[in-house]
């Protein structure tokens, strides 16, 4: 027996094996880019229409391999031929098989593709397991876009919520300002019946004052020569004279006392409007922290108290 026959071995042959299985993986991707550069080259010079036949006829390949071979060339393959080194786009392609190659087209986006081939041992998976490993991918991918639109869709959500609290805190300012100019003119009524109040007090005063000095005051006449029914004319008139001014007291009093009357009831009723419009203006405020507080845990329900809110303005503003 030969030194060679005995030299050789079974792990000898299994890496003789691998290796020309290696070069041949090898040698395919790389045939596969060459022929799919040139089928790229040949449809854009056979006329329109007779792609299929000039395939059949001419090299023998269905349209669907003849559009693998045409894929594998632009998504893998270099932009010029190269006579020396590989014809790839990039190192990472030299480790797939065609069937490989074919399947990562699962994976649209060539960067996308590459980093996979990058980050996963691609050239030991089998194609049931690349397969699958794309379709992981995808529905990941697939996942994550569906989520981000979600949080996109609140986001914009939000916005537009946010947009109508402050169209309603904006309502409720006006609301406020109306509010408050009524309050305005109430007030300006109170002082206009404060004067007025003022003015009957000073009226009535003048009126006590009259009565006062006729009452005090004898009558001043020279009796000589006048006979006693004039006499008892003067009184007469005298006495008519006070009990006029005496009906104008009474009239004025009891105008006061009204005034004074109408007055503390004006003052009362103001005193409660203001004490229920502050104490409004601050409750709304604290609606619309607790209603954002509520949006930052449930939008849905946020939105709910929050058109109840509208609601209550709206109605506030019929009623005024």
């Amino acid at each position: 027996m030969s030194e060679l026959a005995i030299n050789r071995t079974p792990d000898l042959i299994a890496a003789e094996i691998n290796h020309i299985k290696e070069e041949t993986r090898i040698q395919v991707l790389h045939n596969s880019i060459e022929i799919g550069r040139r089928l790229v080259e040949a449809k854009s010079l056979v006329n329109h229409g007779e792609w299929g036949k000039w395939l059949g006829e001419k090299v023998d390949y269905s349209k669907s391999t003849a559009n693998n071979f045409m894929k594998i060339f632009e998504e893998y393959g270099a932009d010029q031929m190269s006579l020396l080194g590989s014809n790839a786009k990039s190192q990472a392609i030299g480790k797939l098989s065609y069937t490989q190659a074919v399947s990562l087209f699962g994976i649209p986006d060539s960067e996308e593709r590459e980093k996979f081939i990058q980050e996963n041992n691609v050239d030991e998976m089998s194609t049931r397991e690349l397969k699958k490993a794309i379709d992981e991918l995808n529905k990941t991918k697939k996942e994550k876009e569906v989520l981000e639109k979600e949080i996109n869709d609140l986001k914009s959500k939000s916005k537009v919520e946010k947009e109508k609290l402050k169209e309603a805190a904006k309502q409720s300012e006006k609301i406020a300002e109306e509010l408050t100019e009524e309050s305005n003119k109430l007030l300006e009524n109170l002082n206009e019946k404060e004067k007025e109040t003022l003015e009957v007090r000073k009226e009535l005063e003048e009126y006590k004052a009259q009565i006062k000095e006729l009452q005090e005051k004898p009558i001043d006449v020279i009796t000589t020569g006048v006979d006693e029914e004039k006499v008892k004319e003067i009184e007469e008139a005298h006495k008519r004279e006070i009990e006029m001014l005496m009906g104008q007291k009474e009239e004025m009093e009891n105008k006061l006392k009204e005034l004074e009357k109408n007055s503390a009831k004006h003052n009362e009723n103001i005193v409660k409007y203001k004490l229920h419009f502050d104490k409004l203006v601050l409750e709304f405020k604290d609606i619309l922290v607790d209603i954002n507080n509520i949006k930052d845990a449930d939008t849905e329900e946020a939105e709910k108290y929050a058109n109840a809110c509208k609601t209550l303005i709206n109605k506030m503003s019929e009623r005024l």
